[in-house]
């Protein structure tokens, strides 16, 4: 007997309530704000296998985000990336730090030297042929080193990750109390599932700065977002994780606002500067994006273009089931 869907789709009434009351923003945010709705699908209805599917998940209006104090200590407006193994190399570190720079447009972002924590003590297993650190152990490290001015720090991996061992994987694990979190690009990696596949490093650091988003997005209190197909969506596999959009939807952008205070115009702008800085063809539906809602240049990306990242996912199509987060 197949198992009873939990999620039911909201309606646009709910949406709206979601993202809330906006004359507490400026004019200028509110315009911002009003035009970038029409980009946003509704989430769509999950399959069996998706996250919403099988998680009950509540969803967070602007309003209930609010609730708690979200100020940042103005002596910790540091987000610190910490490579953890030697794999992960400048040249793909200093790209992350590109685009996280603009995405987290507002608050300083910085990588910390590397933190091998394989000769540390972390507990490795091996499962299904690949080798997996013990995720829960990580965060303990991350804790101990974390820097007096960081508001949190995000440990980064080419291994895969765990955190019980009846669980197959985790793509991440956070502390949200602590603000420390880990998560591996292992699995989004075509080398991953296929060991004779050539890389394709533009995909792996377009992957890598999603996965990398979706993480540290959360350190700002910002829960799983079920209104608008989102970046903030929750991902039960792969597949699913390809699909979505490499966007804030409306709901999810006020509350980063809100948390970091930057104007939306600005933060856009930026975000064309760091993806014409990285020259990565899978960042073409991005930044055209971007233009649209700050420019409004009347920009024509290909059918090929626009579809590239998604192919690439659909090229790996294993749907391989976890107890994401």
């Amino acid at each position: 007997m197949q198992k009873k869907q939990l999620f039911s789709q909201p309606t646009q009434q709910q949406r709206e309530k979601a993202l809330g009351d906006l004359s507490s923003l400026s004019q200028k945010n509110q315009t911002q704000i009003k035009k970038i709705i029409g980009y946003f699908k509704p989430v769509p209805n999950p399959y069996s296998d998706d996250w919403l599917y099988n998680q009950k998940e509540e969803g967070q209006t602007f309003d209930k985000y609010i609730e708690k104090p979200r100020t940042i200590d103005t002596k910790k407006r540091k987000i610190y990336i910490q490579p953890l193994e030697q794999d992960i190399n400048k040249e793909f570190v200093d790209k992350l730090k590109i685009f996280a720079s603009a995405f987290f447009f507002g608050i300083k972002v910085d990588f910390l030297p590397l933190l091998e924590v394989e000769k540390l003590g972390v507990k490795t297993r091996i499962n299904e042929n690949k080798k997996q650190f013990y995720a829960p152990k990580i965060l303990e490290l991350l804790k101990e080193s974390k820097p007096k001015d960081a508001y949190c720090i995000i440990g980064i991996c080419m291994t895969d990750i765990y955190n019980k061992e009846s669980w197959n994987f985790v793509f991440g694990l956070a502390s949200l109390q602590e603000k420390v979190g880990v998560f591996s690009f292992a699995r989004y990696q075509e080398s991953f599932y296929y060991p004779k596949a050539q890389v394709d490093q533009d995909l792996v650091i377009y992957r890598s700065c999603k996965v990398m988003c979706h993480e540290v997005v959360h350190q700002f209190g910002i829960k799983h977002c079920i209104y608008y197909h989102c970046i903030m969506n929750g991902s039960n596999h792969y597949e699913e994780s390809g699909s979505k959009p490499f966007q804030l939807c409306p709901v999810c952008l006020r509350k980063m606002q809100y948390a970091l205070q930057f104007d939306l115009a600005d933060r856009y702008r930026a975000l064309i500067q760091a993806t014409e800085t990285l020259k990565n063809k899978y960042f073409s539906q991005e930044l055209f994006i971007y233009k649209n809602l700050v420019l409004n240049e009347n920009l024509v990306i290909s059918e090929s273009s626009s579809k590239l990242q998604q192919n690439q996912f659909e090229k790996s199509n294993n749907k391989i089931q976890s107890n994401n987060k």
